[in-house]
This record gives structure tokens, C-alpha cells and sequence, in this order.
């Protein structure tokens, strides 16, 4: 046998070796983790500066914020949520014919809050449902010379698939002053609102897991005193426990660089107290819904006065 023919059965008999061996499997693709921690950065300057300059564009260029507090501080802008909390809009206006009134100032705000309901954190359905109320400006408001009006807007809203969760309900509190021309001049605004979230609200570890509790039990607790003296109450029990709550928990990173949400139990126990018969003091730690490590701890109750 030459060499082509040798070269030829070579090839036979690797392409009848590849088609007798048995295929690779498929690779295998890891099923996504839930997801019970969730980390919010806190918003850069440029993305604050992003949020006036839309305000500027939408409702003149007079507005203005604290710029020197803009990057550092929570004040003028919410970090975490992105919405703005207090501009002043500074723009020189010829005087008014007429003072305005109440209900002009209303409608003013109204106008203002729904223009710029994007930048207030304001999904366009709690637009409908809004207390509106106004009030003459007052001293304490510190609102420019020509302010007449404050009309306050305040309505609550779920966190979208979270409505379970009270802790994560928006409360929207404002403030929009309106001067003697009908002008929107100052935003006042102290919502609590929270970041659009991606969190997985099934639990790994329920609330019979035994995981949930072994990290508190056997620790010494104790009550306060009035002088701060520890009334030793004895050490945790299972049977202390009284409830157990999923929630979301959050916490702060340092500086405010960030803010974690958290997959949660609240856990709730009581302890008897030894001075008191028949009476309790009551404990509450966060733990992971995920380990079962203890996330905050439980604050120290204080004595109650016994009459």
C-alpha cells in the first residue's frame, strides 16, 4: 500500500471514530441565583445636574438649586430615588396686575407638579389622587419676597410589586409656592419614596427553619434601667419568639455612597420581666431571609416607670 492509500484510510478511520463516539453534552447554563440583596448607588453629580437642567428646560431657566450641596447632600436632590427636593426659581418677573388667589395658586401648582411629575418621582396615576391644600406663606418658610402661596400635596403609593411590604409604601409630601403673579417659585419637597427595586420575595429560609433562629439563641439579653444600669433578663429561647415578619430592610452605606435593601425576617420575642410579674420586655432582630446571619440587632427595651 502506497502512501495515498494510506492516507486516505487514515481519514476513514478518523471520521468513523468521530461518528462511533458519543456527542459532548450541551454546556450547562446555571439557573439565575435569586436575588434577595439589592445594592442602590447613590446618584453622580452629572445625573443630579442631568435632573435641574430637565427642570430648567421644562419650567425656565430661573431655576436654580443649591449647587454647593448638590453632589454631597440629600437636601436638593434625593440620591437614591433621583428626585429633586428643593429649587428656587429666581427669575425677575414685571409685578402682578392682581394678587393671586387661592384658587389660581392651586391650579399654578398643580400645572407645575404634573409638568415635572418625572423629576418628582410621581408615576402619573397618584396625580389623580392627591389632598391639595394651600396656605398663606408664613416667615418660618423662608420663600422669596413675592410669595403668596403654599399649596401642600400629600398622597401615598406601593412600591410596584411590593405592595405587601408596608415598609416600602412612598409617602409624597410637597410643597410648591406660588407668588403674587401666579408664578411656581420654590419646590419644598420631603417624600419618602424608594428606588425601583428587582428583589425575589420568596424566602430560602421560612419561618420554621431552624437556620432563622440558631444565631439568637443562648445570647444574654437585658432591659435598661433609668440610669442605663442592664437588668439582665437571662439568655434567648425559642420559645420566646412571638412572630415573624418578611420584610425588606434597609440600610444605609457609609457616607450615603449607597443604600442596600435587604430580603428579610423580622423577629420578635419577649422576655418576662423579673421586676414586674405578668409584665414583658419585647426584642426584635432583623435576620437574613437568605443565611440566617443577624442583619441589626435588638435594642435594649427600656424600664417602664412602675407606679
Amino acid at each position: 500500500m502506497g502512501p495515498e492509500p494510506l492516507r486516505t484510510a487514515a481519514i476513514a478511520f478518523a471520521l468513523v471514530a468521530s461518528c462511533a463516539a458519543p456527542a459532548s453534552p450541551p454546556p450547562t447554563i446555571p439557573a439565575p441565583a435569586t436575588r434577595h440583596v439589592q445594592i442602590v448607588r447613590a446618584l453622580t453629580t452629572p445625573e443630579r445636574l442631568a435632573l435641574v437642567a430637565k427642570l430648567r428646560a421644562r419650567s425656565g431657566a430661573g431655576w436654580e438649586v443649591n449647587e454647593a450641596a448638590l453632589a454631597t447632600s440629600g437636601t436638593v436632590v434625593d440620591p437614591f430615588a433621583g428626585f429633586l427636593r428643593r429649587a428656587r426659581n429666581t427669575a425677575p418677573r414685571p409685578a402682578a396686575a392682581a394678587p393671586v388667589t387661592e384658587e389660581e395658586a392651586i391650579a399654578a401648582a398643580r400645572a407645575f407638579v404634573r409638568t415635572n411629575a418625572d423629576l418628582l418621582a410621581l408615576p402619573h396615576a397618584v396625580l389623580l389622587t392627591f389632598a391639595v391644600s394651600a396656605r398663606p406663606v408664613e416667615p418660618r418658610d423662608h420663600a422669596g419676597a413675592r410669595a403668596r402661596w403654599a399649596v401642600r400635596f400629600e398622597t401615598t403609593f406601593p412600591t410596584k410589586g411590593y405592595e405587601a411590604f408596608a415598609e416600602l409604601e412612598n409617602e409624597v409630601d410637597l410643597e410648591v409656592f406660588v407668588d403674587d403673579d401666579g408664578a411656581p417659585s420654590m419646590l419644598a419637597n420631603v417624600s419618602a419614596i424608594h428606588p425601583r427595586l428587582f428583589l425575589d420575595t420568596r424566602p430560602d429560609v421560612d419561618a420554621e427553619d431552624p437556620r432563622l433562629y440558631a444565631k439568637l439563641l443562648g445570647r444574654r439579653v437585658f432591659a435598661l434601667a433609668d440610669d442605663d444600669t442592664p437588668i439582665p433578663l437571662g439568655h434567648v429561647e425559642r420559645g420566646d419568639f412571638q412572630r415573624a415578619n418578611l420584610v425588606v430592610f434597609r440600610s444605609p452605606g457609609p457616607l450615603g455612597a449607597w443604600m442596600t435593601y435587604r430580603l428579610a425576617w423580622n423577629l420578635g420575642a419577649a422576655k418576662a420581666a423579673i421586676e414586674e410579674p405578668g409584665a414583658y420586655y419585647f426584642f426584635a432582630w432583623i435576620v437574613d431571609a437568605d443565611s440566617g446571619d443577624v442583619v441589626a440587632d435588638a435594642v435594649p427595651p427600656r424600664r417602664w416607670e412602675v407606679p
